[in-house]
C-alpha cells in the first residue's frame, strides 16, 4: 500500500487544482476549487483550509468527499473517492 501511495502521489504533482466535492448537512453535493499543498511523506494529497471554510465545516460533518483533478495540457483527469 505504501508503494501504491508514493505512486499516486508523484502522479498528482503533475496537477496543480482541483475540485473538492462534499456533502452539506442538508445531504447537496459541493464543489470548491483546491489548490494542491506540496506532498508530504505521510499525506500525498493535503489542503489548508480555514475551519470557517464551508468545505471544511461539511467534511466535520460527512467525511465522504470526491476529489477531481483535470490537466488542461492534454486533457487528462483523476477522480478519486473515499472518506
Amino acid at each position: 500500500m505504501d508503494k501504491e501511495i508514493e505512486q499516486l502521489g508523484e502522479l498528482l504533482q503533475e496537477f496543480k487544482f482541483c475540485q473538492l466535492i462534499s456533502i452539506t448537512p442538508q445531504g447537496e453535493l459541493i464543489s470548491r476549487p483546491m489548490t494542491l499543498q506540496k506532498p508530504r511523506p505521510e499525506a500525498p494529497i493535503w489542503f489548508v483550509a480555514s475551519q470557517a471554510n464551508l468545505p471544511a465545516s461539511n467534511l466535520m460533518k460527512d467525511s465522504r468527499v470526491n476529489l477531481s483533478f483535470h490537466r488542461s495540457s492534454d486533457h487528462a483527469w483523476v477522480s478519486l473517492s473515499g472518506t
